[in-house]
This record gives C-alpha cells, sequence and structure tokens, in this order.
C-alpha cells in the first residue's frame, strides 16, 4: 500500500483547489506542482518524460481537470513517485477505488487482470455486490494486499457508499 511521507503533505500556505470529479477523485494540484518543482521539470519537460501533453498536465496543476488514473500513471512514473503521492487520501478513508487508482489502473484493466467482466468488477469495487473468496484473493493478490484487507477496504467503501445515500 502506498505511504505518504511528511513531504507528500499539502503544504499550510498552498490552497487546493476543487478539481472536477471525472478523473481520479483525491487527486492534488498542489501535489503534483511540488512534485514537479522538486524535480525542477517544466511543463514540456515533464511531458517529454511522461508522453503526456503539457497542456493536459497543466490543466490538472490548476484544477480545470482531474486525470484519470491510465494518464496519471506515467506522469507519477517520470516524476519517480508513487501515484498515491499525487491523490493523498489518507489510509482510515482508502476504498477499493483508490488502490485501483494508486496502481494506475481503470476499472477495465483492473476487471481484465483478475479475469473478472468489468460490470461484476464494478459491482464489487463499488460495495454493491461481495466478492467470493476467489475474487477476494485475485482482487487482493493485484493490489498486494491480504484478503483480510481487501474485506476491511470492501466494507468501507459500502460503508461510505450506504452513508452518503443516507444524506441525500
Amino acid at each position: 500500500m502506498v505511504r505518504m511521507s511528511e513531504d507528500d503533505q499539502p503544504e499550510d500556505h498552498e490552497t487546493e483547489v476543487a478539481v472536477p470529479h471525472v478523473g481520479v477523485q483525491g487527486f492534488s494540484p498542489a501535489a503534483l506542482r511540488r512534485a514537479r518543482g522538486r524535480r525542477r521539470l517544466s511543463l514540456r519537460q515533464l511531458s517529454l518524460l511522461s508522453a503526456v501533453s503539457a497542456a493536459t498536465i497543466s490543466s490538472w496543476e490548476s484544477g480545470k481537470a482531474a486525470p484519470s488514473a491510465r494518464l496519471l500513471a506515467p506522469v507519477a512514473e517520470a516524476l519517480e513517485i508513487e501515484i498515491g503521492t499525487l491523490v493523498p487520501v489518507k489510509e482510515a478513508r482508502l476504498v477499493l477505488v483508490d488502490l485501483r487508482n494508486q496502481w494506475g489502473l481503470n476499472q477495465q484493466e483492473a476487471a481484465d487482470l483478475v479475469g473478472l467482466k468489468r460490470s461484476m468488477f464494478a459491482a464489487i469495487e463499488t460495495g454493491f455486490r461481495a466478492a467470493d473468496r476467489a475474487q477476494r484473493s485475485r482482487i487482493a493478490d493485484l493490489y498486494e494486499i491480504t484478503d483480510e484487507d481487501f474485506e476491511i477496504f470492501w466494507q468501507r467503501t459500502r460503508d461510505t457508499r450506504i452513508a452518503r445515500l443516507k444524506t441525500r
């Protein structure tokens, strides 16, 4: 599981921008700016290293757009950091989709890797359906966690979904 160092925490003087939820939830534009600054890379240089356009990276840094896990992965790799550094979710709040995002996978890729149809994977990942033992083990192996940890993340996912429905 990805853990953040103190250096990766938002600094008090930086303002987090509310990023649209089209991409990875919890993405931090400030974390991306800090990481790029630490590597002393321009947008164009990061673009060259990651094969993601400078305009796209700029839109992420400004909070105008949120990255997909698929595009965020090569940027994190170019910055020599874990994806979790750019998506700072406290471990106590991590849900299954956060684990997938930290691995830089979209839902279809993750489903393919564990041998499930996307619709089945989505139902499990969103807490609508419990995984059977084999599914649980394959997904846990994918994320390099124990089956017990998978159950904790799944239950947290389900509890979060139920809590959101109750506040509607």
